[in-house]
């Protein structure tokens, strides 16, 4: 399992990136385990031309839902609007939506120039029920994530 601290240290250089990798390096793919307060959890990200795909699984790496989310931004104020879609799984459930959008609020963050759209991102994810509600883990996970897709992006950039 890559140490927390190694996560900790990948987020703290938090520069901008462009959010799409070179055409020349795709498709991108980084996979990894961690063990995230106490629970098992399979991570990985890959980078398509047009479209990110980011996974978590606490469930032995099966997925039970996946879900997009694609930005739409203004031309005025360039005010953003995410769209959630829940293709399978978990329909009800409205916390898998918040992982979708922060997940992609993140991405579209770290674009150098705001005229780039922002690509779509697909996430497949199965939580473990100790996830569930659990604010710590929502935050880890996402920064997890995050850290993947920049590693992703340097890697699709060479």
């Amino acid at each position: 399992f890559e140490t927390m601290e190694a996560l900790t240290a990948s987020l703290q250089r938090n520069q901008l990136l462009e959010v799409y990798p070179a055409p020349q390096g795709i498709p991108v793919i980084v996979i990894k385990s961690y063990k995230i307060r106490d629970v098992e959890t399979d991570c990985w990200v890959q980078l398509f031309q047009d479209f990110v795909v980011v996974g978590v699984s606490q469930l032995g790496g099966k997925v039970g839902t996946f879900l997009t989310c694609e930005v739409e931004e203004t031309e005025i104020d360039r005010k953003s609007f995410f769209n959630v879609t829940t293709l399978l799984g978990k329909r009800e459930d409205p916390l898998l939506e918040v992982y979708a959008r922060r997940i992609t609020e993140k991405i579209a963050k770290l674009r150098v120039d705001r005229s780039v759209r922002c690509p779509g991102v697909l996430v497949a994810i199965s939580l473990s029920k100790q996830a569930e509600g659990d604010t710590e883990m929502f935050r880890l996970l996402v920064d997890v994530l995050l850290a993947l897709y920049k590693e992703a992006l340097l890697q699709g950039k060479r």
